[in-house]
Order: C-alpha cells, then structure tokens, then sequence
C-alpha cells in the first residue's frame, strides 16, 4: 500500500500541471453558465433539453477531453521525457505501477467531468436526477481514461491519436448504426442517460445495464492492457 500511495502521489503531480487544472476549472464553470442560460428559457421538451446538454456538454465534451488530457499524460509523458525507466526499473510489480496510473489519471479526470455534469443537471432544472447523471459521467469518464492511460503508454503521439479518435469513432463513426456504435463509449454513455425515457438521440442503442456493463468491461480491458504493456515493453 505504501508503494501504491507513492505512486499515485508521484503520477498526480506528473499530470496535474497548473495549466491543465486551471483549463478545466473555466471550460466546467463556463459549461454550467451555459446550461444554466439555456436553462432559464421555456421549453416543452425539458427532458430532451437536458439530455441534449448533457450529451453535448459533458459526455461528448468535458468526459473524453479530460480523459484524454490525464490519461495519456500519467504514463506517456514520462514515457516521453524518458524518466519512465526509473518507475519502470523499481522493485515494484507492474500491477502496483498500472493501478496507481489508473488510479491517479481517474482522480483527476473523475471530478474534472462528474462535478460540472451535476451542476448542469442542478442549474437546468428538469427534475431530472444528479446520482442518475454522475453515476453515468463517472462510468463513461473512467473507460475513456483507462483507455487514454493505454495510449498513452503505446505511442507518444497518444494526444493526436487521442483527438482523432474522438473525432472520428466518437462523432461520426458512432452515428452509423448499432454495429458501429458498439466500438462508441459515448454510445454507451448517451444510451443509460437516456435510460429514464423521453428522450431522443441517434447514438442510442443498447439498455442501460447492457451500456454499464460495457463501459466497465472496457475499463477492465484497458487496464489489463496497460499492465501487460509494462510487462513487455523495452522503456528506455
């Protein structure tokens, strides 16, 4: 535990730089000022309303961006400066390492999206449930971050990747149908945020116990990976 305390605080300071937190604490606080204008207009849908802002605002936005942001930084920019050899060569086994990378990249990332997802769910004010909204954020911010913290460590373009991955599984990819918006963790997302009903989206296609059982499974995968990337890989 002592080792996997030291790694998390070490792997933290690695992708928390004040520019990053300082970026996500003004993009969260103009998202909620936005849904709470938009929020304040008449609407008969408030519902979809809600959902279309979610969507949008977190789940296609705020979720996969700090995912991206701290996910891939935990591991690949020691990988890219070359101090990753030193944890690398620690007397540590590689699952300690994975879980504290996992485990630091999900500390910041989590609340980066789940903190304003709640918030726009309060300043909208559909009657719509803030547990429902974080429990969704959470699970959806955690398998985009396990799969970012693996890309991280398999290339040091992972931002580029990153970005064109999103781009184009997420936006476009995803909206082909239910084949395609399998290999989509924002169809997975988008379907249990549409699980209460009334709402519409042309990413939705699974119930929500088949989305959460997916997102975890991917999460699980990741992080498999990840640890059997460290087991193979020749750091340097």
């Amino acid at each position: 535990m002592r080792a996997l305390s030291s790694l998390i605080a070490t792997f933290v300071r690695i992708a928390a730089s004040r520019a990053r937190i300082v970026g996500f604490v003004v993009v969260s606080v103009v998202s909620v000022l936005v849904a709470w204008k938009v929020g304040r207009s008449p609407t008969s849908t408030p519902a979809q309303r809600t959902f279309d802002l979610a969507d949008r605002g977190v789940l296609s936005f705020l979720a996969p961006v700090a995912a991206l942001v701290f996910g891939t930084a935990v591991l690949g920019d020691p990988s890219e400066d070359g101090t990753l050899v030193y944890l690398w060569l620690r007397p540590i086994r590689r699952s300690v390492t994975t879980a504290g990378a996992v485990i630091a990249a999900l500390l910041l990332s989590v609340p980066a999206a789940v903190i304003p997802s709640v918030l726009i769910e309060v300043v909208v004010g559909s009657g719509g449930l803030p547990t429902r909204a974080a429990a969704t954020t959470a699970l959806t911010v955690t398998a985009y971050t396990t799969v970012f913290v693996l890309l991280g460590l398999v290339t040091q373009r992972s931002l580029v990747w990153g970005i064109a991955y999103l781009l184009i599984v997420e936006q476009f990819i995803a909206r082909g149908g239910q084949a395609l918006g399998a290999l989509s963790i924002r169809s997975y997302a988008a379907s249990m945020r549409a699980a209460a009903g009334g709402v519409e989206s042309p990413i939705v296609y699974f119930g929500a116990t088949t989305s959460a059982v997916m997102l975890v499974a991917i999460a699980v995968t990741a992080t498999a990976l990840v640890r059997w990337r460290l087991d193979h890989a020749e750091v340097a």
